[in-house]
């Protein structure tokens, strides 16, 4: 990306949290739902970065007074695979996602 004229900040991560869990519900053929859910393990992890190696660059959008507003717009695609144990069944989750991420600074 090209940014000519344009004032920018970057953003660094210097840590990561988070979490997921996978909840199953089984629905037969006529739509009904069973009594059968599967609740997953609650996954959690923590990962640490070290200075600039996980960045962003945000244009800046405006600066007036005591406030700046920043924004970033991303793509991201990728897929996931999952064959269960034992399974012979394969299921591939392919993801494309776009974003306008919009940030608001403001001095106390």
């Amino acid at each position: 990306k090209t940014y000519k004229n344009k004032e920018r900040i970057v953003l660094n991560t210097l840590n990561e949290v988070s979490s997921s869990k996978q909840t199953s519900v089984t629905v037969d053929d006529n739509g009904f739902l069973p009594n059968i859910n599967t609740n997953g393990d609650l996954n959690a992890w923590e990962q640490n970065y070290a200075s600039g190696e996980v960045s962003e660059s945000w244009e800046l959008d405006m600066l007036k007074g005591k406030e700046m507003v920043a924004k970033m717009m991303s793509s991201n695609s990728g897929s996931q695979s999952n064959t269960p144990d034992g399974g012979s069944t394969t299921t591939t989750n392919n993801t494309v996602s776009e974003s306008t991420t919009t940030i608001t600074f403001t001095a106390k």
